[in-house]
């Protein structure tokens, strides 16, 4: 190398031009919500319009479902996305000026619940729908209320200016169906109880089957549960297929010797349901601990009622003996699965 230095030449970039940003055009607006009660929820705001508002209630539809939040039952949740699709299409076809949440006014809410009575919506149907629309922009409002018209923080104090008016019950069973419906779930739930720890007959006198049948009921026994595909299952199904024994409700057979099965469920509520006078929400939130303070026959059932703000917590006394009682019931239901629950690591029956 030289000590002179060799004469440079200015130094160039290529010209870099940016790919256009592609919007997503579902970003905030499909997502999966797992409820507290219930399950997984699929909400799809994509198609309301305007976006920026869709947004903005998607993102308090998710706070207000989060842990914690006031939103805890998955139907309640479909329940607001349709009152938002309501909501959304009253908008478009009403209020066109609206953008955004800073352009809601009061006179969006009374509109859109104008619009509920003209359509012909019941008293009772017209105040859940408006209440869950305002229920939502309180929670906007308290995450952002620098957001909120002022005109609309007054709105929001309540639902409706009109009453909800009082409901018409269902009329109750009669006694004749009543009884029915008890004789007719008691028999199914003996025959559920019945089935659980028992010994499958049809290969009797086969060992070979008999071998293959301990093999499959030791994977269940160990881990809870056996897949179709497990090699030790479809054995055993081709077995007693070549020897004509029956197969259509094999694995259902082979796991209802060890844990209830979804079809069990309707008879036990049902049961539960005319024994105890609870609604099925509250029966499917009961817990291993729910009986406590046995006395004189009966016993404390504790129980969560997620409607009851503020006083979820309630507890009642029922008939406490035997399987016929529903404290006696409740204990066979604890037994019956606890073996599930030791997989399940859940308190829930």
């Amino acid at each position: 190398m030289s000590g002179r230095p060799r004469k440079g030449r200015p130094v160039a970039f290529v010209p870099i031009t940016p790919e256009p940003v592609q919007p997503d055009p579902v970003l905030g607006l499909k997502f999966t919500i797992e409820a507290r009660h219930g399950g997984t929820v699929l909400v799809d705001m994509a198609a309301l319009d305007p976006r920026p508002l869709a947004i903005a209630f998607a993102g308090a539809l998710r706070r207000s479902a989060a842990l914690g939040g006031p939103i805890g039952a998955a139907s309640v949740i479909k329940q607001y996305v349709n009152a938002y699709r309501l909501f959304f299409a009253w908008l478009g076809d009403e209020a066109l000026n609206v953008a955004g949440v800073g352009d809601l006014r009061a006179a969006h809410i009374d509109g859109f619940a104008s619009a509920l009575d003209r359509r012909g919506m019941g008293a009772i149907h017209r105040h859940i729908t408006v209440g869950k629309i305002v229920n939502t922009l309180r929670a906007i409002e308290a995450d952002r209320p620098d957001r909120i018209a002022p005109d609309l923080h007054e709105r929001l104090r309540y639902t409706l200016a009109t009453s909800a008016g009082r409901s018409t019950p269902r009329d109750a069973y009669s006694p004749f169906v009543a009884r029915a419906l008890r004789d007719a779930a008691r028999t199914d739930v003996e025959a559920m109880f019945r089935r659980l720890g028992a010994d499958d007959r049809t290969d009797e006198g086969d060992p070979v089957i008999a071998r293959a049948r301990a093999d499959v009921e030791a994977i269940i026994a160990r881990q809870g549960f056996i897949v179709a595909e497990h090699p030790a299952l479809k054995s055993l199904y081709f077995m007693r297929m070549r020897r004509g024994l029956p197969i259509s409700t094999l694995i259902d057979d082979l796991h209802g010797r060890h844990h209830l099965l979804a079809r069990d469920l309707p008879a036990l509520l049902v049961l539960l349901t005319l024994d105890t006078g609870l609604e099925p929400e509250c029966l499917k939130a009961l817990t291993t601990d729910c009986l406590a303070n046995p006395h004189a026959g009966t016993v404390e059932l504790h129980y969560l009622k997620h409607r009851a703000r503020g006083a979820e917590h309630k507890s009642m006394r029922v008939r406490d003996g035997g399987s016929g009682t529903p404290g006696g019931l409740i204990r066979r239901i604890i037994e019956a699965t606890s073996v599930a629950r030791e997989h399940l690591t859940d308190e829930r029956l």
